[in-house]
């Protein structure tokens, strides 16, 4: 099972794109620590969402961040 398996749709070409991001794949992407992703969260710079007790990160919310 893929890791983004609960974040992810189906293009055409079948090819798996994550519709949303953890904290740790979030920081990867934008070059950070994740710390610095939690504050923007806190501040509400980035949007996001808590599931269960992991937060998430719209792939569109984290497109208009950068």
């Amino acid at each position: 099972m893929s890791q983004y398996s609960k974040t992810t749709r189906r293009t055409r070409s079948d090819a798996m794109i994550p519709t949303a991001f953890t904290i740790n794949q979030t920081a990867d992407k934008l070059g950070v620590s994740p710390m610095t992703v939690r504050r923007r969260i806190a501040d509400h710079t980035l949007k996001a969402r808590k599931v269960g007790g992991l937060w998430l990160i719209n792939a569109r919310d984290l497109e208009a961040l950068v």
